[in-house]
């Protein structure tokens, strides 16, 4: 079993942003999500969603194996996709994982304008 534990920040916001960028949250969300399943063996996640003017701001962690630092470019574990998707975006993406302290993940988006496209 995984406690998950979230706050969200105005998440009416969301649907203020873009359809790629609302995608693309939606996709690192799964990303994660999927990680935590698959490598982690972590019982505890945190998940922090704030959105306002200026940004998009995600934390994340787990209190799992950790190590995943190393493995951001391996198959099988799509970090590098999502790094790649929020610099795509020019967002940051941060990750501290000790190997035995788990995981945590500050992940970064602009907000242009509320009209910045489809």
């Amino acid at each position: 079993n995984i406690t998950l534990s979230y706050q969200m920040e105005h998440p009416e916001r969301i649907n203020d942003l873009n359809r790629e960028k609302r995608f693309e949250i939606e996709k690192i969300l799964q990303e994660l999500t999927s990680n935590v399943l698959k490598h982690s063996e972590a019982d505890e996640v945190n998940l922090s969603l704030h959105v306002d003017d200026n940004e998009v701001e995600l934390v994340f962690s787990d209190n799992g194996r950790g190590g995943v630092e190393e493995k951001i470019d391996s198959e099988g574990f799509g970090l590098g996709n999502m790094r790649n998707r929020i610099g795509h975006l020019g967002g940051t993406f941060r990750i501290h994982s000790p190997v035995g302290e788990g995981t945590f993940i500050s992940i970064t988006i602009p907000v242009p304008g509320k009209g910045d496209g489809p």
